[in-house]
């Protein structure tokens, strides 16, 4: 049984604990890991920026039209044009509020022409 705790999930022991008295939560944390993606529309020319732990999934979220219920749905379907993965939570949010600000789509052809600009963003927003 998993249970988050922001970008933290901590696992309990499920047998029980080892001795009379012991905790029975185990300290087996591991750090969650987001990716910032960016998502294209021919239909409507038009690109979404987002963030989540799970891209694959929130991609399916963007191209479904019974449980979209957001702008997105205009656009469907969505492709990936970019995503910048091994983020932590705070990372992928400052990275995907940074990019959101830039509002051009010359800016998203250069991320994806010129690496560097993704990695000096990483660095820029540790």
């Amino acid at each position: 049984m998993a249970i988050g705790v922001g970008p933290w999930r901590l696992s309990r022991s499920l047998s029980g604990s080892p001795r009379r008295g012991a905790e029975a939560w185990q300290c087996r944390a591991f750090f969650i890991m987001y990716t910032v993606y960016v998502l294209y529309s021919e239909k409507i020319n038009r690109f979404y920026i987002g963030y989540s732990e799970n891209v694959e999934n929130r991609i399916e979220y963007h191209n479904n039209p019974q449980h979209n219920h957001i702008w997105t749905k205009r656009g469907i379907p969505w492709v990936i044009f970019l995503t910048i993965d091994e983020l932590s939570h705070g990372q992928a949010r400052k990275i995907e509020i940074h990019i959101k600000k830039m509002k051009s789509t010359t800016y998203l052809k250069n991320l994806t022409k010129y690496p560097e600009i993704i990695e000096k963003l990483k660095s820029k927003y540790r």
